[in-house]
């Protein structure tokens, strides 16, 4: 599972061809049995390496389907940021060594969720290339850094844990991924103590204003009037005028501002369906290859 093998069919098709999701190629994936056979030497490598669970790379024989959700997690990420998560550098096969230990990417992968332990994942020590990785420094973990798209403590932030999570047994399953708040709770993006976010307009006219404030020479009211005949009565036309002419950029400004939640809400909402259309893919998959065991036997 990886970004470029997810096929959508967008907004040129048909409304009701319109969505369709399809999983292409699969050079590295293998047929699901119930139980699952074990790696062996002839297909050692699942999943390409960017989306490659821990278990995976810590040399694991045996797996679920829990490694399709760690790379959901990933594209997850990866919708949010534009670009990979764990970008590491892979390891090439040479000889009798079919899996090679991938160093570089598990180090990745640590520097950003922080180092596991026997806590968080009581199994790890039974992992092969656990052993050469136990020694490394221990790290405190940067994911909120990395994907600044979701805020710590919201819903979104919490299903990317949920789906990162170390020990497979504790992943989250697609069936409960797709039952999340993520999904089903609708919040206002960028909506704080009920205030309008300042728009590019707004802000713009706001230096403006503040730059021909700054570039006017100091002067009193009276010294105003002489110079330009006028009389006090008509300086405070002038400024009424003035306030209303504030007042009428403030509120095209909220207007404004408004037009650009309504157009992040739209994009949001696109995003939800995008990451919806990813699990459920997962989840479909999943059936499908147990359908075909069940025919088999």
């Amino acid at each position: 599972m990886k970004p470029s093998n997810i096929l959508v069919t967008g907004q040129d098709k048909p409304l009701q061809e319109r969505g369709v999701v399809k999983i292409a190629d699969f050079g590295l994936a293998r047929l699901f049995q119930a139980p699952l056979r074990p790696l062996t030497d002839v297909d050692a490598v699942v999943v390409t390496i960017w989306y490659r669970a821990p278990e995976l790379l810590l040399g694991a024989k045996h797996y679920t389907s829990a490694i399709d959700l760690w790379a959901i997690g990933c594209i997850f990420a990866e919708l949010i940021t534009s670009k990979p998560l764990f970008q590491g550098v892979e390891r090439e096969r040479k000889g009798d060594d079919r899996n090679p230990f991938q160093s570089n990417q598990i180090d990745k992968i640590f520097r950003i969720l922080g180092k596991p332990s026997a806590e968080i994942w009581p199994t790890i020590g039974e992992l092969p290339h656990w052993a050469q990785a136990q020694s490394w420094a221990n790290h405190a973990g940067c994911l909120q850094d990395r994907v600044r798209g979701l805020q710590k403590g919201t819903h979104g932030y919490d299903l990317l844990c949920r789906l990162l999570e170390y020990d497979p047994t504790k992943r989250i399953t697609a069936e409960n991924a797709l039952k999340h708040p993520f999904f089903t709770v609708r919040t206002l993006p960028y909506a704080r103590d009920g205030q309008t976010p300042p728009t590019n307009d707004c802000r713009r006219r706001s230096r403006c204003r503040n730059a021909s404030r700054s570039s006017t020479p100091t002067s009193t009211p009276t010294s105003r009037a002489r110079s330009r005949n006028l009389t006090p009565r008509r300086i405070s036309a002038g400024r009424r005028a003035r306030k209303v002419r504030i007042h009428t950029d403030h509120d095209s400004c909220v207007s404004s501002a408004n037009t650009s939640v309504l157009r992040y809400s739209t994009a949001s909402h696109h995003f939800r369906s995008q990451a919806i259309a990813s699990i459920r893919a997962a989840a479909t998959q999943a059936k499908s290859r147990q359908v075909n065991v069940d025919e088999q036997h």
